[in-house]
């Protein structure tokens, strides 16, 4: 895997050395919408990592700190803030986080008690004293993730010695007010060993980045080989916009406490990226996207990460037997169990299929390539993190033409002996116009001792409780599968 530096770009941040006080919100640099940032390390299951260098221009004693930009889901325990090289010794007193940007409502509360103008639809004005702003605080983050908006009650204003359960106009305010920040922002009080500009490490968790894989898998007419194209999406609700990014993607189950997954609908962007690199990390796997990314908010991106032309996906029909779960050794009307005829899409990932990498979790979907050279959508299925040369074994359907009807044709029980017998018919039927092979998987279901006395065709047992056949059925064939089964206990 080829290695990188991540690039850092300078914050603009408040600095106040003297005593202990509220700090102003730092402003950006003229003309920049949101502050550099570095890299990010994404994780399955809506978790990030951002890392960033600051420089601070300190003063030997305490100095207070505002650093904006930050996102609205960050997790202010998962804070780090370390110093670069050649950083004197420093310590932090204390640590904030805001999330509450101005806003008309935030204003409101800070001038109750106060009297406002209101400008009128007409261009007019009205003085009004604001009894109640109507204003609720918005919950801390919890673990990263933005817990629902508490409703506001209405606002109270005062108009000429009456109470008005509504705003009589847009809201003039005067100014800020204190105690207020223009985007989320991180409050430290540091305490600096010496003076002068030194560097800093940031980094922290947050919600609102999350990536996954999807797979687009065409299938030819004739039954040649396949093209895959595997894609990354990268989205980010985090509220904040990141740009010029070095990028990671972390594959695999990361163990969160109590985590919660929220799912988010989001815009989409598609790019395109080569040599994407993975390598094996820690329990999990690393991928890194070869150039810096921009991610803005409520946006996705994605990156084409594999590529393949020779993939060979065999079709498989499978006649699956639901069966129910429990104790049915001396139940001898039981219910019929249903069998469908489902549509098996298999294939290894292997480098003879131009694949041999580690997939990480995500869509399968398969197309098909009609006999008018016509792209037709044939299916998905989820696909599990899967390591190089391990089999994929996914259902995409079921098969129209493809019938399997299962019937008990006879039961016994002796009690004395403590044992049951059952005998069941499957009958296939294929009303399609080509040949087909269809395996019948069969759930010994009443009782974990068992021995299959007579079957046709021979069955194949896979372990003490499930048995198979393959039975081939040529265009509008109807076929059998029979077999007995003894229970004991």
């Amino acid at each position: 895997m080829s290695t990188f530096t991540a690039t850092f770009a300078s914050a603009v941040l408040a600095l106040v050395p003297q005593e202990p006080q509220t700090p102003a919100p730092a402003q950006a640099p003229a003309g920049a919408s949101a502050p550099a940032r570095g890299s990010l390390t994404i994780y399955n299951g809506d978790l990030a990592l951002v890392r960033e260098s600051l420089e601070l221009d300190l003063q030997a004693g305490i100095n207070q700190v505002a650093f904006g930009g930050i996102t609205r889901r960050l997790e202010p325990s998962s804070v780090v803030l370390r110093g670069a090289a050649g950083t004197g010794a420093f310590q932090v007193l204390r640590q904030g986080y805001r999330n509450d940007p101005v806003s008309e409502g935030f204003l409101l509360s800070l001038f109750e008690g106060q009297v406002l103008e209101f400008l009128r639809p007409d261009g007019s004005t009205v003085a009004g004293r604001v009894v109640r702003s109507g204003y609720t605080p918005p919950p801390a983050p919890i673990r990263g993730f933005a817990p629902p908006e508490q409703g506001a009650s209405s606002p109270v204003v005062e108009v000429d010695g009456k109470l008005r359960f509504e705003l009589p106009g847009r809201p003039l305010f005067p100014s800020l007010g204190e105690d207020t920040v223009l985007e989320p922002t991180l409050l430290w009080e540091l305490e600096a060993e010496r003076a002068g500009r030194q560097g800093f490490e940031l980094g922290y968790l947050t919600g609102g980045l999350a990536w996954q894989a999807d797979y687009n898998i065409v299938l030819t007419e004739g039954g040649g080989p396949a093209s895959a194209v595997g894609w990354v999406t990268l989205s980010n609700t985090s509220g904040t916009a990141f740009r010029d990014v070095d990028v990671q993607l972390v594959a695999g189950d990361v163990r969160r406490l109590d985590a919660p997954s929220p799912e988010f609908a989001m815009g989409r962007m598609a790019m395109s990226a080569k040599d994407v690199v993975q390598e094996a990390f820690d329990a999990y796997h690393l991928y890194t996207l070869p150039r810096a990314l921009t991610l803005r908010s409520d946006e996705s991106a994605q990156v084409e990460f594999l590529r393949s032309a020779a993939l060979d996906v065999q079709t498989r029909y499978v006649a699956r037997t639901q069966a129910p779960i429990g104790d049915f050794r001396r139940e001898q009307n039981l219910f019929q169990l249903a069998t469908t005829v489902e549509v098996m899409r298999e294939f290894t990932n292997s480098g003879a299929n131009g694949l041999g990498v580690p997939l990480p979790r995500g869509t399968l979907r398969f197309y098909r390539m009609d006999r008018a050279d016509k792209m037709q959508f044939v299916g998905e299925a989820p696909l599990d993190h899967t390591p190089a040369d391990e089999q994929v074994s996914v259902m995409t359907g079921r098969a129209f033409d493809l019938v399997a009807e299962r019937r008990r044709v006879n039961f016994t029980l002796d009690e004395n002996r403590r044992q049951s017998t059952e005998t069941i018919t499957i009958e296939l039927r294929n009303r399609s116009r080509e040949t087909a092979q269809i395996r019948v998987q069969e759930v010994l279901h009443r009782w974990h001792q068992n021995e299959v006395v007579e079957s046709q065709p021979e069955a194949r047992r896979i372990d003490a409780s499930h048995i198979e056949f393959d039975v081939a059925l040529a265009a509008g064939e109807v076929r059998e599968v029979n077999y007995t089964v003894r229970y004991t206990w």
